[in-house]
Order: structure tokens, then sequence, then C-alpha cells
């Protein structure tokens, strides 16, 4: 039920507790707004399967093309040195962090979450490239 909230981007339960909508936090509304950026000049779309690396599933040079690329972006110099030391401590260990493991997404989704989700959100999967 959480999940199908998150993906409708409304939730009943807290429309019937009186609390107003626009008080709900809903994680789909950031992919809203960065799909709105996602082809400006000066932006970067870094993505989630390249940057897990082999710990998440990945491969390390994706990784480490990934990670090149974001602090190129940012205009931060960098060594091999400095490259290793992100790159080793990239994955895990934050309150936030959940299984980081690519498609870990189809362990959440039933039937009907899917369904629901292409309905939805297909122009945010075409956006950043994802097959669903």
């Amino acid at each position: 039920m959480q999940l199908e909230c998150v993906i409708r981007g409304d939730s009943r339960k807290t429309q019937e507790k009186g609390v107003h909508p626009t008080l709900v936090y809903f994680p789909m509304t950031s992919y809203e707004v960065a799909a709105e950026h996602a082809h400006d000049k000066g932006t970067l779309i870094c993505k989630f399967e390249n940057l897990v690396g082999p710990s998440g599933g990945g491969n390390v040079r994706a990784q480490r093309e990934e990670v090149k690329k974001l602090l190129s972006f940012l205009d931060i110099s960098f060594d091999e040195e400095k490259l290793e030391g992100i790159l080793g401590n990239l994955f895990g260990g934050t309150k936030t962090f959940s299984c980081g493991q690519i498609g870990g997404w189809k362990k959440a989704f039933n039937f009907e979450n899917r369904k629901l989700f292409k309905k939805r959100c297909s122009h945010l999967l075409t956006t950043f490239d994802y097959p669903f």
C-alpha cells in the first residue's frame, strides 16, 4: 500500500485523516523535477547502476567512469589515489542505505505496482533511459 501511495503521489489514508496532500512528501516529485531539467545544459545524470560497482551488482569500470564523470562535472581535481579512496568508500554504510543492488526494485514491486508505475511514470523511464 505504501509503494502504491508513492507511485500515485497521493494517499487516501492521509486525506481521510485531514492531512493536506501538499504536506505529505512523495519521492516521485523529485524525479518529476529532475526530468524537467534532464536535458538542460549544465545537468549531469548519474546512474545508480554505474555508481554501485561490484558490491551492488555492477562493475568497477562503469563505477570508475561514473565517478570520474561526476568529479569532472563538478570541476573537482583528483588523482588516482583520491579516486581509489572514493571508490573504496562509495557503497553502503549510511542510515539511509538499503540493499543497494541493481534490480532490487523487482523484489519490492508486485504486478499491480509495475502496471501502475508504467502507466503513471513511463515518461520518467524514457527520460532517464530505463527499460521497464
